[in-house]
């Protein structure tokens, strides 16, 4: 199914030459992928044991393709259960790639750090055009043991 996003004028056609808009289908994609090749997340920029400055966010890249999106949400999820929900405002839903960044804290305000070092954890970025959802899943440790 594809979502409707933008308008084409003929300009010879219609009723004394004016012009008849008409929609065309345009499929609404997104792609996701996290934001450096360090995949840490450690809260309060912890000194690593080797000495490397963690983040104190995990940043992940959302790449909105061909049309803007209605909507954006992201879900964490651990064994099943949602711990973390967020609508992304207005600036995430226009096409292009757009930086979100996480602190690892639940809704509760709680960081738990072994369910960012679990491999249940996982991300899941759900953009809506016209209705039709569109799921990306990041299921990867978020963490060094």
């Amino acid at each position: 199914m594809s979502a409707t996003c933008g308008v084409m004028n003929r300009p010879n056609a219609g009723i004394a030459n004016h012009p008849v808009a008409a929609t065309y289908p345009c499929d609404f994609d997104m792609d996701v992928e996290l934001s450096s090749e360090k995949d840490v997340l450690t809260p309060l920029r912890v000194t690593a044991f080797d000495g490397d400055v963690t983040f104190n966010t995990v940043g992940f890249n959302l790449e909105i393709e061909n049309c803007k999106a209605d909507s954006v949400e992201v879900e964490v999820t651990y064994q099943g259960s949602v711990i973390y929900h967020e609508s992304l405002d207005a600036a995430f839903l226009n096409r292009g790639t757009h930086l979100w960044e996480w602190d690892g804290f639940d809704n509760n305000q709680i960081l738990d750090t072994k369910v960012l070092k679990s491999e249940e954890l996982t991300i899941s970025f759900i953009g809506t055009k016209n209705g039709i959802q569109k799921k990306m899943y990041i299921r990867k440790k978020l963490n060094h043991e």
